[in-house]
């Protein structure tokens, strides 16, 4: 209970702060949560829950997209490393905190020969978590991150309002409700979901994604799901990605957004392990 409450209290400061002081990026830790905040988002990770995000919230509106979180040995929040890291105790250290830039690095091993490096960081002023990987693969076959998300813009639950867009070589998804299944083919490296009632979206950026996936089998808790190509034995995959929160009364200009962030993010490439 005395940990319960302690998480309570930090979250509860982090939303009373003054608006000159939520003006600069907070990083704050206690009893396993770590809280980020700046003027638009505020995030809590969960570092013994496999560095998952356990809340996060557009402070635009208040709301907390993610959609699942039943504690941290159970599947649920964002950035889910899956399949081997969903419930690992991540190594987590703040590596800069001050007005401008706020960065946590999570590290994780697995038994099997598998290691992952992730750090987030959050920007003075901006809506968007950048996110950087680091996957190892020491193991004697390819192996593949595969990442997970229960988030839905403006909360639960998915309704007919959620609009999905995903730039597809053939046919391109467009403002479609209740999308589901796996997406390769890309044009650009984007998907995004935009509820047509309150205006609120959430865009993924994720150079190098080889397909994205979307569970719908409950309106509740569906996900938001990103696969990388497989990661053959004895190399390493460094990745970043852009997770942005948008707010636009109409359908938002996908690309012009996605174009925006790409040229701050560095492609996706593997390279041998050294050592």
């Amino acid at each position: 209970m005395r940990k319960v409450n302690n998480i309570l209290w930090i979250i509860s400061i982090a939303f009373m702060v003054t608006s000159s002081i939520c003006a600069k990026v907070m990083v704050q830790s206690s009893d396993n949560r770590i809280v980020m905040e700046n003027e638009h988002i505020l995030v809590v990770i969960a570092p013994n829950g496999g560095g998952r995000i356990q809340r996060l919230v557009d402070k635009a509106t208040g709301v907390d997209a993610i959609a699942l979180w039943k504690g941290d040995e159970e599947i649920g929040g964002a950035l889910d490393d899956r399949l081997f890291f969903t419930r690992a105790h991540y190594r987590a250290s703040v590596m800069q905190t001050g007005d401008d830039i706020g960065v946590v690095r999570l590290e994780a091993s697995h038994p099997t020969g598998l290691s992952i490096a992730k750090v987030i960081s959050l920007r003075r002023g901006d809506n968007a978590l950048i996110v950087s990987y680091a996957f190892t693969n020491a193991t004697q076959k390819p192996q593949r991150l595969w990442v997970r998300n229960f988030i839905i813009p403006n909360g639960a639950p998915l309704t007919d309002a959620h609009l999905y867009w995903m730039p597809l070589v053939k046919k391109p998804i467009e403002g479609v409700p209740f999308v589901s299944g796996y997406y390769a083919n890309l044009r650009a490296p984007w998907a995004a979901i935009w509820e047509r009632k309150s205006g609120n979206g959430i865009i993924a950026i994720v150079p190098g994604v080889e397909r994205f996936y979307f569970w719908q089998g409950a309106r509740e808790f569906p996900t938001f799901e990103w696969l990388y190509p497989e990661t053959p034995a004895g190399k390493r995959m460094t990745a970043s990605l852009a997770l942005a929160f948008v707010h636009s009364q109409t359908p938002p200009d996908w690309d012009a957004i996605a174009k925006a962030r790409l040229r701050r993010l560095k492609p996706a490439r593997f390279t041998d392990i050294q050592g």
